[in-house]
């Protein structure tokens, strides 16, 4: 069935059928009628018709049972039942949208990833009503649950995808690619924020040494300039003049392959000044 159709009425589970052929075969047959594999009706050519219904006739039907894997050369279909039978379709519209990644994933301590996890399609084209298209932006992958990641690994995650919906896929595979961890420090200078005009703020010391692990490939790449380390003057407590007050430094990074962030010291000394 071509993914743009999808049937919207009851069709036969079970075709009835008598044949003739020698003993051995129709005895054989028999013993697999429970575990025979279904008919395969081949709907690629489906051609729309305003009717949005489609007849496999009785010839049609016997050529599909003749084609039969378990169908010998000499077997002869006497009947069918039902001799035929007509099944209703809509024609769905369809939209690509995004794959958003659901990671649950835990990786052991000693590594970290290498890069982004990446997916092997980046996009899915999906198929329904027109409303409910309208209402889908975005389709989310099954979560990656896998703990303690030591290794490389592709992983096989199923769609998100709502019941009512086709689509032209139904997995994608997440690439994990980590590596050993290491660790680094910095030394980055303070800056003060929100401080009110004509308020002077004067703090000791002026720089803080950040530690924290980094993926090997990533060590050197790492800069000052990718934290951020800030003294917010509205955390902080009125002053006398000469009356010095410790205030706690707020430390943060952008950057994804940075972990277990240190910061020493943590508080500065200040004094305001008005």
């Amino acid at each position: 069935m071509p993914d743009k159709y999808i049937i919207t009425s009851k069709v036969p589970q079970k075709i009835r059928v008598t044949s003739s052929d020698i003993g051995f075969h129709q005895l054989h047959l028999h013993w697999k009628k429970d575990k025979l594999p279904a008919l395969q009706i081949d709907m690629t050519y489906l051609v729309d018709t305003t009717q949005r219904q489609y007849t496999v006739n009785n010839k049609m039907l016997r050529k599909i049972l003749h084609d039969y894997p378990y169908t010998s050369t000499k077997q002869r279909i006497i009947e069918t039942y039902p001799k035929e039978f007509t099944f209703h379709y809509e024609i769905l519209h369809e939209k690509v949208v995004p794959i958003i990644l659901v990671d649950s994933s835990d990786i052991n301590d000693n590594f970290m990833l290498k890069n982004q996890i990446q997916l092997n399609h980046q996009k899915v084209k999906i198929f329904g009503n027109k409303t409910l298209l309208d209402s889908i932006n975005y389709v989310y992958t099954k979560p990656i649950l896998d703990t303690n990641i030591t290794e490389n690994k592709n992983i096989k995650l199923a769609l998100d995808i709502n019941p009512r919906l086709k689509t032209d896929l139904n997995e994608v595979t997440a690439i994990i690619k980590i590596e050993r961890t290491t660790e680094k420090s910095l030394e980055i200078p303070i800056n003060i924020i929100n401080v009110p005009q004509g308020t002077i703020v004067r703090i000791f010391p002026s720089v803080a040494k950040v530690t924290f692990m980094v993926g090997l490939s990533h060590y050197k790449k790492i800069t000052a300039q990718d934290f951020s380390l800030t003294l917010d003057y509205l955390q902080l407590q009125s002053t006398t003049d000469n009356d010095i007050t410790k205030g706690k430094l707020n430390i943060s990074t952008k950057h994804p392959f940075v972990k277990s962030i240190r910061l020493s010291p943590n508080e500065v000394d200040y004094v305001i000044e008005q």
